[in-house]
């Protein structure tokens, strides 16, 4: 990524928080690690909350494993998903996600909603469902949530 657009997305994380995400996409940073890297520079920075974005490697034995991990999204308390659960809302099964969307719940540290899936599915595989596949899809998943 050149310095100068960098430079610009930092700035409009500074001024806009949650809202520069919506400029991502327009910025022609796609879904992926430099996104994923990015979002998290700029949590780092207090720009936007800690783990607006998460990606946790699966703890099941070798013998059960299936993808490396899964992907996290935290909303604020103002975001309209905030709250809803995937087991009774079609608005959150309706976010196009690996195996669909698996895990909703509330953040007690900052009140935020955390929506993630799971890439522990029968057809899921360590090769193809691995840590760069979770970081892009949990890139998508924020996008969704955000634009």
């Amino acid at each position: 990524m050149e310095k100068k657009v960098k430079e610009k997305i930092l700035d409009l994380f500074k001024e806009k928080g949650l809202g520069a995400i919506y400029y991502l996409k327009l910025m022609g940073i796609e879904p992926g690690v430099k996104m994923y890297h990015l979002i998290k520079e700029v949590e780092n920075l207090g720009y936007i909350p800690n783990n607006t974005i998460s990606i946790v490697e699966s703890r099941m034995s070798s013998l059960f494993a299936r993808g490396w991990g899964n992907g996290y999204v935290k909303i604020p308390e103002d975001h309209p998903l905030h709250g809803q659960s995937y087991v009774d809302s079609n608005e959150i099964n309706s976010l196009d996600v690996p195996g669909g969307v698996t895990y909703t719940d509330y953040d007690s540290e900052d009140g935020g909603w955390v929506i993630g899936f799971d890439t522990a599915h029968a057809y899921n595989n360590p090769i193809t469902h691995n840590k760069f596949f979770v970081m892009r899809e949990t890139t998508n998943l924020l996008l969704q949530l955000f634009i």
